[in-house]
């Protein structure tokens, strides 16, 4: 074998190069090797007859490799003026964890240390300044000796040619915050105390066997925030005449980079192409939270790009700008509470890779708006059914009208008040736009460019999306249930076609009941218990439309019962136990094909899980230790689960692929004082896949034990 790897470093992976037993061609590596190929080619004119027999390859003397790591780390903390940090770590390259495969570790041995120091310059101050002034400087350098030549993994380096490919890694930065608060200065408190300025610098080296790159980043950020308070009185209704709070900031950024690369480790590196590159970018941003009556209540962000700071533009030019606008009504009506939302974004990208001639962009929108209402149904039933004399209600005899009036009442007050909703969302996205849309389009009012203003060639798209619920209930002593109803339909246009999704949940039915633990059998066992049970069925069918035509491509249902039952329960004696059933059902079908494809998707699973904590808050007595007590607390699990999942596809009656998992847990978790605690974790799972017969187990063990000094 180290014949064939003697060629590969004469072919350095380029061309062929041949011996008196082996060829190598291109650049072959024993490590992704497959498999083993065998011919016998018979150079006689007579045929040959025979019988062979070959054994299988096996390994003599395998390589055995002791792998080592080491970590450590430190703080310091002094006081509330710094802390210092530090960490390191080496390793030869051949450690391997128990959840790592077996074969022989490519990693590379590596030393790596770090250091941080984050410094409360303020502290320096006088404390009634309020001056905050932290500074943070980091510092990492990492080293790697790689065992495997660059050239193939296969390929171990030894001596001065490891070295040679070393990798080095170099980060360094620094960030710097200023702030100030509670001045008492009105002017101080207006300006200086509103103003927040950032500064970081970041600097990185990288240097492996054919590559070299360097980076740095400058970036400074400047934030002032305002909150005018202007409001007047009417009617003992307040008016505020301008915004609640303002927000402006500016981040500038200056960011360089070279990079460097060679085709030897034993040449020079050369710049490459369009290695060394510089952007100085601008960021400017301000938000604005305007609400003029308690009723309503309106925001507006705006966020732009700008590009190639310099000298000559001092700030840029733009390259890229987002803004979004919100706004809500909402007014408690007594019989009704409704809400009215609307909601719209504008993203623009004007980068200079993609103006081209005509000064093209690429625009998207989307609006939203909607209306979602709680009705009380308690309070308009009861209007009616209070029109009796409340006072002979126990007069009235049974089946009279006061007496139905009365049961009307009495059934209502255990009905949760209805909730509905119904939200439209308009969206679109074009390429090649020749200039910037209208303001219709920018605040999300329409969502279509006239075909004029946008480059030949382009197909935009637009979507359409519509969501409509609703929701009650019921509470009956320690009963529980809940009812709703939901749809949507999304409608997306493309060039010459639409797409159509229709889909709608019901009932979304959810039980519960509770205090359980009072039924006489469980009284003295239990003290708290309940059950749940969930019920969901839901539809969708998705559509082509073509000219006048709809055609339907595929529909499907499912229904769910997630939990079928589950039943929780709070012991005596600290014990808590959780049983589960999960069942569900999905029937589909494909009618894109000549023919109608049909599928079926079955899934059943249970759980059941069993946890234990045990705690001594006065301590407990350890044997010739005398009067010295140790706090406990002690907790214990216990988690089996099964789950099966059946898939059928045309033929409904064979299973395409049916495969279940059983697994179990246990866990242990000790504390065994404030500082000391320790755990263990068993894990056992079993895979069975019924038509191919490839079944797995695992098994899985983590001990973990955590001393705080």
């Amino acid at each position: 074998m180290q014949q064939f790897l003697n060629l590969k470093l004469i072919s350095k992976g380029q061309g062929t190069v041949s011996d008196s037993v082996y060829t190598v061609v291109g650049n072959p590596s024993f490590s992704i090797n497959q498999f083993f190929e065998l011919r016998i080619t018979n150079q006689n004119i007579t045929p040959l007859s025979d019988t062979l027999w070959f054994n299988d390859v096996k390994l003599i003397s395998p390589k055995v490799e002791v792998g080592r790591i080491l970590k450590g780390n430190a703080t310091i903390n002094l006081a509330d003026l710094a802390t210092v940090s530090a960490s390191f770590d080496e390793s030869n390259g051949r450690f391997k964890r128990l959840s790592e495969p077996r074969e022989i570790s490519t990693q590379s041995a590596g030393r790596s240390y770090s250091v941080n120091s984050n410094i409360q310059l303020d502290k320096f101050l006088p404390e009634n300044w309020h001056f905050t002034i932290p500074i943070g400087v980091s510092y990492r350098k990492s080293a790697s000796e790689p065992r495997f030549s660059y050239l193939s993994n296969d390929l171990e380096l030894t001596g001065e040619d490891r070295k040679k490919q070393t990798a080095t890694t170099i980060a360094k930065s620094y960030t710097l915050h200023f702030s100030k608060s509670n001045s008492k200065n009105w002017l101080l408190r207006h300006t200086l105390d509103r103003l927040a300025f950032n500064h970081d610098r970041s600097y990185s080296f990288s240097r492996a066997a054919l590559n070299c790159d360097t980076s740095r980043i400058l970036r400074y950020n400047v934030s002032y925030s305002l909150e005018p308070k202007l409001s007047f009185k009417i009617l003992k209704q307040t008016i505020s005449l301008v915004p609640q709070t303002m927000n402006f900031s500016a981040l500038y950024t200056d960011n360089s980079s070279k990079s460097y690369y060679r085709s030897h480790p034993d040449s020079v590196f050369k710049l490459s192409t369009y290695g060394s590159q510089q952007r100085k970018t601008l960021n400017p941003s301000f938000s604005v939270a305007y609400s003029p009556h308690s009723i309503v209540s309106t925001s507006f962000n705006f966020s732009q790009s700008r590009d190639s700071v310099s000298e000559k533009r001092r700030f840029g030019e733009e390259v890229g700008r987002n803004q979004s606008f919100n706004a809500s009504l909402s007014k408690d009506l007594k019989i009704i509470s409704p809400r009215l939302t609307f909601n719209s974004t504008y993203n623009e990208d004007h980068r200079f890779e993609i103006r081209q001639e005509q000064n093209l962009r690429n625009v998207s929108n989307s609006g939203r708006y909607g209306i979602n209402t709680t009705v009380n149904v308690k309070d308009i039933v009861k209007f009616f059914t209070r029109l009796r004399d409340e006072s002979r209600d126990t007069l009235h005899p049974v089946g009279s009208p006061a007496w139905i009036a009365k049961q009307i009442e009495k059934f209502v007050g255990y009905l949760q008040n209805p909730q509905l909703s119904f939200s439209r969302q308009r969206s679109s996205h074009y390429l090649n736009v020749k200039a910037r849309p209208d303001l219709q389009y920018q605040w999300g009012f329409v969502d279509s460019i006239p075909a004029e203003e946008v480059a030949t060639g382009s197909y935009p798209g637009r979507a359409t999306t519509d969501v409509y619920s609703a929701s009650s209930g019921m509470n009956i002593k320690a009963l529980n249930v809940q009812v709703g109803y939901n749809g949507q339909v999304n409608r997306t246009f493309n060039y010459d076609f639409e797409s159509r999704t229709e889909s709608f949940s019901f009932p979304n039915a959810n039980v519960r009941l509770s205090r359980v633990e009072q039924l006489p059998f469980m009284k003295k066992l239990v003290r708290s218990s309940s059950i749940n049970a969930a019920f969901n069925q839901s539809i969708e069918r998705r559509y082509e439309i073509v000219d006048d035509s709809t055609n339907l491509t595929s529909d499907s249902k499912i229904m769910s019962f997630n939990p079928l039952i589950s039943w929780q329960s709070n012991w005596v004696k600290g014990i808590s136990s959780t049983i589960t059933v999960n069942y569900s059902e999905t029937n589909s079908n494909n009618y894109s094909g000549i023919t109608v494809i049909p599928s079926r998707s079955l899934s059943r699973g249970a759980s059941a899980s069993l946890a234990y904590t045990f705690s001594a808050p006065r301590g407990i007595r350890l044997p010739l230790l005398g009067g010295i007590r140790f706090s406990s607390n002690l907790s214990v699990s216990l988690t089996v689960s099964y789950s099966r999942n059946t898939n059928y596809s045309s033929d409904l009656r064979n299973p395409r692929s049916d495969a279940s998992t059983l697994s179990s847990n246990i866990g242990l978790s000790y504390n065994f004082s404030s500082s000391i605690t320790g755990g263990a974790n068993f894990d056992y799972s079993q895979n069975k896949e019924m038509n191919t017969s490839q079944d797995s187990k695992r098994i899985g063990l983590n001990i973990w034990l955590n001393i705080n000094f």
